[in-house]
């Protein structure tokens, strides 16, 4: 179960980062469709 917790905390990181980013440099993000956060989970985890 800590294991999830963690993954879950990381994938949580990587979501605010993107967001951060999206915020800082409008111009140059692509605009990407929304994303259930169940799916790019395994891929993090790879």
């Amino acid at each position: 179960m800590a294991e999830v917790m963690l993954a879950d905390s990381k994938l949580a990181r990587f979501v605010a980062m993107l967001a951060r980013a999206a915020e800082t440099r409008p111009d140059t993000t692509p605009t990407l469709p929304p994303v259930k956060v169940s799916e790019p989970a395994t891929d993090l985890n790879g």
